[in-house]
Formats: structure tokens, sequence, C-alpha cells
């Protein structure tokens, strides 16, 4: 799969993942976000420019801040 491809893929997943939290399924919520994570790593794999590299790697630290820490945290504690 391409880059943009993978990238679209994750965008999917991370909806998927928004949607699971506004109902509350903080289980679905929190695989959802790791699929979409897990994507996003194999499009900075595949990405050559160093500038794709940095926004594609604020996307994915955004993600973990925001979303997988807050599940996180409402899940395990």
């Amino acid at each position: 799969m391409d880059a943009k491809a993978l990238l679209r893929s994750a965008l999917q997943k991370a909806h998927v993942a928004v949607l699971a939290d506004q109902e509350k399924n903080n289980a679905a919520a929190l695989e959802a976000y790791t699929e979409a994570l897990l994507l996003l790593d194999q499009v900075l794999i595949s990405v050559d420019r160093d500038e794709d590299k940095m926004r594609i790697q604020q996307i994915v630290s955004a993600f973990i801040l925001t979303c997988i820490g807050t599940l996180f945290l409402q899940c395990c504690m």
C-alpha cells in the first residue's frame, strides 16, 4: 500500500475512534486509535520527505497526548 492509501486508512480508523469515543465506548475507541497509530507508523516508514515525516509525527504526538492518553486514564484508572 502506498503512503496516500495508508494515510487514508489511518484517517478512517481515527474517524471510527472518534465516533466510538463520542459514544463512550472506550475500548473500541482505544483499539481504533491504536490501529490508526500503527498505520501512521507505516506512513512514516514509507515517506521520504523530512517535511512530510515531521507533519505526520506531529499528528502522532497529538493522538498520543490527547486521545489515547485520555482514554487510557478513563479505562485504566
